[in-house]
């Protein structure tokens, strides 16, 4: 008699979870000179939107400001994805001349608020029909909106309206303290050559002004000993 035929039902997909105790974070991609004035000043430098490479994006926040009533729009734009992609480094940063400054989020929220005069959160992605169709109030919300093309950033952003005064012209920048320990750790991008970034870690950790400096460490990415490790093992398991 012949035995049924056993047919194996697909396995679920395992949803990621978060690591216990693994705090939020926010990504600063940007580049070494922006990485070298946040750490030896303690500071986020906002920035005019019109350079902004997504003309949607910079039209958008223009429509925001003249909703809003302000003289002018700086911003920031971050990344609250929680593991580096090859995508952001080579889009948000100058290839050998990035890095990744990492926050802790709550932190970074904390001094943001304490601010007073900005907004931060992460953007919304939506398609054109879903544009057309949204409420009147989002109005308010358009310097968070972007085309869904971009969904793969996961954009965390901080916007500050300036308020025009008599005789003042509109900044193209604008400044915001931080505490130096909002820094958890800074990433040196994947294709910097081993000398070099031995000696930018020297420099990014002797500019530092907290006692006890963030680590600098070297983008793994795209040449992992642990990953290869990891296959060549499978390997040498099933030969």
């Amino acid at each position: 008699m012949r035995e049924p035929k056993v047919i194996s039902k697909p396995a679920k997909p395992v949803k990621a979870k978060p690591k216990p105790g693994l705090k939020a974070e926010i990504r600063r991609y940007t580049t070494l000179s922006s990485a070298m004035d946040i750490l030896k000043h303690n500071r986020l430098t906002l920035l005019d939107p019109t350079t902004w490479d997504d003309k949607n994006d910079s039209y958008m926040v223009e429509l925001y400001r003249q909703h809003v009533g302000a003289g002018a729009v700086t911003a920031l734009c971050c990344s609250a994805a929680a593991s580096e992609t090859y995508h952001h480094w080579r889009i948000f940063t100058q290839g050998a001349e990035g890095v990744c400054v990492i926050f802790d989020r709550a932190k970074l929220e904390a001094a943001l608020t304490a601010a007073g005069d900005l907004r931060f959160g992460a953007v919304e992605y939506k398609w054109i029909y879903e544009l057309k169709q949204s409420d009147p109030a989002k109005l308010k919300d358009f310097a968070f909106i972007k085309r869904r093309g971009f969904k793969a950033e996961a954009e965390w952003r901080v916007i500050h309206n300036w308020r025009a005064a008599a005789g003042e012209a509109a900044p193209t920048t604008h400044t915001v303290s931080i505490p130096a320990d909002c820094v958890v750790r800074i990433v040196i991008n994947p294709w910097m050559p081993k000398p070099l970034f031995e000696s930018v870690r020297s420099v990014l950790k002797q500019i530092q002004t907290r006692r006890v400096a963030a680590p600098v460490l070297p983008s793994r990415l795209t040449n992992s000993s642990q990953w290869q490790g990891a296959a060549a093992g499978l390997l040498k398991r099933y030969m």
